[in-house]
């Protein structure tokens, strides 16, 4: 009897065992999966916000880091998802005015949720229109010629060249180190172009390196980064498309605005060639088989928060005076005096590709001033904060600024010999003010600027180093060049 019993509590205790093993496993998918869809949907939030602070390029990059964990989490098909790619295409559509890659996205949504509706906040009818498009051409592919797959097969066989109008290229984010990587692209027809080309830059390189694509069905162009180019943490790149002129019809990014692929650790085996796939959302077996905690990096997700630049400029200016002129001591008889020549030097950080902080200084020249013993210079600083309105950093820009020192204005004197009639008004110490600025990508990371800014002098104090400021109100006009590394 009490082998009989030994034999029955054996079995009842491995039974247990079994039953409880079976719930783990069981249960730790679903945990998984909860712990995939919270990160994503956080991810999600921070995207819309960053689109609502015109933040585009950092909202795509958000929720092309969610499509990625999604597949590792192996969670791409849930229906949340379709959110996810419905937001992408948004903020394709309405903040990077990117139509084809939208409809790309919309039709990813569609495949997951065929009712998916665009949210009141971010409709037009520009965009419902596309969105209807995306529904109507997914409902007219098979299973497996839509959805995520669509724009990023091999061939045109699976890709509606007919409807391009444009270019269509789903984004790179990840790829391996050391193993060459083979970026697709499908232009329409209807642009004539003379050729495409692949643009990338590894990390540590200043210059764009070109890579001609060839044509390989009757929109698909295919171009190659070679292994050794991929290295370090991260990679630019864009695709631009041409004319016979030369001139660029399409591109998808810019050098100003380049893609970021990043640079993983080299996978085993014997290398090669990287599996082929732009789209976070077929990325073969290799791609579900991460660990979900291996997720886009932080430190390069925005790599050009990390870059700094410096700015070369030159420039005059003017200003409302007060007061009285420095040497003489005579009233100011006139408002408007010169400041004709300064130099202007700063350096920064970008934060954003539209947000940036710097310390500029401010080197003003008294020309023309010749009263005997007159100041010859005019030192001044200024921090400054800067806002591009375009993701590209390029374009109009608008700053604030504060700061001091001492600004120079030449004067000229009344009843005075022509030899000693032009004497100098000082203001200052505080600076406070504003302006705006027009900057243009000339390749690489050179921008040329044109610069216009206004500031208020405020005599906050009676003496200032042995001068006695007064108040006025500056305009400058500066141009320059501004370079980042």
């Amino acid at each position: 009897m009490k082998s009989g019993n030994h034999k029955s509590k054996f079995v009842i205790i491995i039974a247990a065992a079994v039953v409880f093993a079976g719930l783990a496993v069981g249960a730790h998918p679903a945990a998984a999966n909860s712990r995939a869809k919270k990160r994503i949907k956080t991810m999600v939030k921070n995207a819309m916000e960053n689109y609502d602070l015109m933040e585009f390029e950092d909202a795509k990059k958000l929720l092309n880091k969610a499509i990625v964990e999604a597949k590792r989490s192996r969670v791409e098909k849930k229906k949340y998802m379709a959110d996810v790619h419905l937001k992408l295409g948004i903020i394709y559509f309405a903040g990077l005015k990117d139509k084809e890659s939208a409809k790309l996205e919309f039709i990813n949504a569609v495949e997951i949720d065929g009712n998916i509706q665009i949210p009141a906040v971010y409709k037009t009818g520009a965009m419902e229109a596309v969105l209807k498009a995306a529904k109507k051409e997914f409902g007219g592919r098979s299973s497996t010629g839509g959805g995520s797959n669509a724009g990023t097969s091999g061939s045109d066989s699976s890709f509606d060249c007919g409807a391009l109008t444009s270019m269509a290229h789903t984004l790179i984010d990840t790829a391996p180190a050391g193993a060459s990587k083979t970026v697709m692209a499908h232009v329409s027809g209807k642009l004539h172009a003379a050729k495409v080309v692949l643009h990338y830059r590894p990390k540590g390189d200043a210059n764009f390196t070109k890579v001609r694509m060839h044509k390989s069905g009757e929109c698909t162009y295919k171009g190659k980064i070679p292994g050794k180019a991929l290295r370090g943490d991260f990679l630019h790149y864009y695709i631009a498309a041409y004319n016979k002129r030369g001139k660029q019809i399409a591109r998808k990014g810019s050098a100003g605005s380049p893609n970021v692929i990043e640079v993983s650790a080299a996978t085993g085996g014997s290398g090669g060639e990287a599996v082929d796939t732009e789209n976070p959302l077929s990325r073969g077996n290799g791609g579900g088989s991460s660990s979900s905690n291996t997720g886009v990096k932080k430190g390069i997700e925005r790599p050009s928060k990390s870059s700094l630049f410096i700015t070369v400029a030159v420039g005059t200016g003017a200003g409302y005076v007060s007061g009285n002129t420095e040497q003489e001591q005579n009233a100011v008889g006139c408002c408007v005096a010169p400041a004709l020549l300064h130099l202007f030097p700063e350096i920064g950080y970008n934060m954003s590709p539209q947000a940036s902080i710097s310390l500029a200084f401010r080197l003003g020249f008294t020309i023309g001033a010749n009263i005997q013993g007159h100041s010859t210079g005019a030192p001044a600083a200024l921090l400054r904060y800067r806002r591009a309105l375009s993701p590209s950093g390029n374009g109009l820009i608008v700053n604030a600024a504060i700061g001091g020192g001492i600004i120079r204005h030449t004067v000229k004197l009344k009843n005075a010999p022509a030899d000693m009639d032009t004497d100098t008004t000082a203001t200052g110490p505080l600076f406070i003010g504003g302006g705006a600025a027009y900057a243009k990508q000339l390749g690489g990371s050179l921008k040329f600027i044109i610069e216009a800014n206004v500031l208020a002098g405020l005599p906050i104090v009676s003496e200032f180093g042995g001068v006695k400021p007064s108040f006025a109100l500056h305009a400058d006009l500066n141009l320059g060049f501004q370079l980042g590394f």
